[in-house]
């Protein structure tokens, strides 16, 4: 049986970080929540600005041996810096968190209690409504949903990354044992889960799962869209589709179906993919 106690949450900056934006999430995960968290691995990637430097000295001070920091000497990326954080976790489970996104109060209350009555269950994710400004007085207008059960998840993952990156807790031992994240530009999530989606399939594709419930309200904004709209981008979901083929997860006409798609959405202009995204891949937040 699962406790609170049993995870740690992971999270990574650097020097685009904003320290308001950090201070409110670090305030979600270990202020409001329903359970209380006692371990945070937190990785600084590179350089910080002063603020964000002060800021973080005031959070650790608040959050008396919660916060552990990690420093890498320059800026490596996403992959190199959750991997490098991965390695100083000793909790059975690990939850991801973004340092510009906030957890609902009871995220990680709905993610043990799911790891604790489902069976073999190893990766739980949910989904997260989208904002730019949390003074807003509706936080978001779309959320982004995931495939519940994991049949479902398979037959997503052909096309599409099944989990929301900043909602996923796991079993460190299964990510450990896929060999972690590796780097693949804004991808290095999707070819995790798409790892471990071929390891517990092996065993029971049961053991992953997400919740219909938002989990994150995650920050968004047209770089958001933007991020996705370069040839490097493109050349990164050729190699990961080109994997996929090899690995049997894909065939052919999947394969030549999914490169037509996403060299199509990630060569029209900025203002098309925004729309494209926000019009058939979020669905109204009522």
């Amino acid at each position: 049986m699962y406790t609170a106690d049993d995870i740690t949450i992971l999270m990574s900056i650097y020097q685009g970080t904003k320290f308001n934006e950090l201070e409110l999430a670090i305030d979600s995960v270990l202020g409001k929540q329903s359970v209380k968290i006692r371990h945070v691995v937190l990785v600084v990637d590179g350089y910080i600005t002063d603020d964000v430097e002060h800021g973080l000295k005031c959070l650790i001070e608040k959050h008396l041996n919660i916060i552990q920091i990690i420093r890498l000497a320059h800026n490596s990326g996403l992959a190199i810096a959750l991997n490098e954080g991965m390695k100083y976790i000793s909790t059975k489970l690990v939850a991801r968190m973004d340092a510009d996104d906030i957890s609902v109060y009871n995220r990680f209350e709905i993610q043990l209690k799911m790891l604790n009555t489902r069976d073999n269950l190893q990766l739980v994710g949910g989904a997260v409504d989208e904002f730019i400004d949390e003074n807003d007085d509706k936080i978001s207008n779309v959320v982004r949903k995931m495939p519940i059960k994991g049949k479902e998840i398979k037959k997503f993952s052909k096309f599409r990354n099944p989990f929301n990156h900043p909602t996923v807790m796991f079993v460190k031992k299964t990510i450990d044992n896929v060999g972690g994240y590796r780097q693949l530009g804004q991808l290095e999530d999707y070819y995790l889960w798409l790892r471990v989606i071929l390891n517990v399939e092996r065993v029971d594709l049961d053991g992953v799962a997400n919740t219909e419930r938002i989990l994150v309200h995650m920050r968004s904004g047209n770089d958001l869209y933007s991020r996705r709209g370069s040839y490097k981008y493109l050349k990164n979901v050729i190699y990961l589709k080109t994997w996929m083929l090899s690995k049997g997860i894909v065939n052919i006409f999947e394969y030549i179906f999914g490169i037509i798609i996403n060299s199509i959405v990630t060569l029209v202009p900025n203002k098309l993919r925004s729309y494209f995204y926000l019009k058939f891949l979020r669905v109204p937040n009522k």
